[in-house]
């Protein structure tokens, strides 16, 4: 059940659900990251997920140390993207939030 396991949540729901992110507390945003990073990563999610993860460190406050580097990877794996230029700014600008973020 998508309630009780994110692997659950289909592409579908990530997509059709685009916006919720930017409503998620801390523990929703635990819950469903992965489901929107996979999505992303795997050329199936129809929006923009980056902006999430940027200017609301408070989100990602119950993230453990791995789930922060699983972050900075996936926000890694798409620098080596062709995306626009101003959607490839967003990244850098979101991978360096994050790096900053590590450092304290």
């Amino acid at each position: 059940d998508e309630k009780d396991d994110w692997s659950a949540i289909t592409v579908e729901d990530v997509n059709l659900h685009s916006a919720s992110p930017a409503f998620f507390d801390a523990e929703a945003m635990r819950f469903h990251l992965p489901a929107y990073m996979i999505a992303d990563l795997d050329g199936c999610y129809r929006h923009e997920f980056v902006p999430h993860l940027r200017g609301r460190p408070e989100k990602f406050a119950l993230l453990n140390d791995a789930q922060r580097r699983a972050v900075e990877l996936y926000l890694h794996a798409l620098l080596q993207r062709n995306y626009p230029p101003s959607y490839q700014t967003d990244v850098e600008q979101a991978l360096e939030e994050w790096r900053q973020a590590a450092d304290r």
